[in-house]
């Protein structure tokens, strides 16, 4: 169960709540689950010919680069063999680039390239742009609100051995996304 404010987010609700009624957590990872279709099924004047998962393995390697695919498979909860593909294809358009790994000459190390990073940020200034316009019915106030939540949500959902320290609520900029 997630705690959420010091409370039970469905112990609240659920103790009543009949087989039809939902839970504020129900409530809540429907509402998540409908944000991200939406934000994923947006427009793609942003894309650049790249796909999502592409775009979340550039920001992971922007993060913390060089990586090994296994470090990153398991940072991003999916399967090395099809990172590694994906990795080869960001290989063969010069965003990332591979090399012998140092203290292990059988692995190697991925880390974005000049390119990448060029790439990442036309995509994410993009994106941005549209969010812009279709988000502006919300203050600053709110969004600020709102991605300090979503950040103690995803905090409270990370495996414990790898919850990141808490962090400042400060407004991202354009060209700082929010990881």
């Amino acid at each position: 169960m997630v705690a959420v404010g010091g409370r039970s987010a469905a112990g609240s609700v659920a103790a009543g709540a009949g087989a039809g009624e939902r839970t504020p957590l129900d409530q809540l990872v429907e509402a998540l689950v409908r944000a991200l279709k939406a934000f994923n099924a947006g427009p793609d004047a942003a894309g650049g010919g790249l796909s999502s998962p592409q775009v979340a393995t550039l920001r992971a390697l922007r993060n913390r680069s060089p990586r090994r695919i296994t470090a990153l498979a398991e940072d991003g909860r999916c399967d090395p063999s099809v990172l590694s593909r994906q990795i080869a294809a960001l290989e063969s358009c010069g965003l990332v680039a591979r090399s012998r790994d140092p203290d292990d000459g059988r692995a190697f190390l991925v880390e974005l390239t000049d390119l990448g990073r060029q790439a990442l940020g036309r995509y994410w200034s993009a994106r941005i742009g549209q969010l812009r316009g279709e988000l502006d019915d919300f203050s600053d106030q709110e969004l600020i609100r709102a991605a300090a939540l979503l950040e103690r949500i995803a905090d409270a959902w990370r495996p414990k051995s790898t919850a990141s320290p808490p962090r400042a609520a400060e407004p991202a900029t354009d060209s700082e996304p929010i990881d």
